[in-house]
């Protein structure tokens, strides 16, 4: 592909997306639009990404074991450690429909999503 672009609408209050869509522009410049909707979220957290104690690749000491339990609808999404996610997504370019995964972490004022500071979240409108 010759130029890629991205729209991400979050669910407002968050930093989590509600959905997406990816257009890819080949070199004769037709563009290919794919939308995602999000159907399952996985925390990063999980695997230590992020994590304030279990950090992925962090010494804990030669026989450290440990592990965590959590409720993934109770957790505040706005956390730093919460930040990190995958979602299973449905995938069309509206021919052809799949099944994928949305990686995203997004940190800081990023204008185009409104983000102002931080950690703010998404605006309800």
């Amino acid at each position: 592909m010759a130029a890629a672009a991205h729209r991400v609408t979050y669910h407002p209050g968050t930093r989590l997306a509600a959905h997406a869509e990816i257009d890819l522009t080949d070199i004769a410049g037709l563009t290919r639009t794919i939308s995602l909707e999000p159907v399952l979220r996985f925390q990063m957290k999980g695997l230590g990404y992020g994590h304030p104690q279990w950090g992925q690749g962090r010494w804990q000491g030669e026989l450290e074991l440990g592990g965590e339990s959590f409720d993934p609808e109770t957790l505040p999404l706005l956390a730093p450690e919460n930040l990190h996610v995958q979602q299973v997504v449905r995938a069309s370019d509206g021919q052809r429909h799949g099944v994928g995964v949305l990686e995203q972490i997004v940190i800081g004022p990023y204008e185009p999503a409104g983000f102002m500071s931080l950690l703010d979240g998404a605006s309800a409108g």
